[in-house]
């Protein structure tokens, strides 16, 4: 991983669009996943297969869904 600059990194995604911090954090990182807990995910998985075809995804089993 390469190092970085979290305040300035901050600074410039503040007042950015999901899709905006999203691109960034795909350029920086070479290794990355998203994790689904819920259907508000959804968005997030498919804004980044857009851009990252092989984009891993992985299921946080929280226990909220069990019964």
């Amino acid at each position: 991983m390469n190092e970085f600059d979290i305040e300035a990194l901050q600074t410039e995604l503040q007042q950015k669009s999901p899709r905006i911090i999203l691109k960034k954090a795909l350029a920086l990182f070479d290794n990355i996943a998203i994790s689904f807990s819920g259907a508000e995910d959804v968005v997030l998985i498919d804004m980044a297969l857009t851009m990252k075809k092989d984009i891993r995804v992985f299921c946080l089993d929280t226990g909220r869904f069990t019964s």
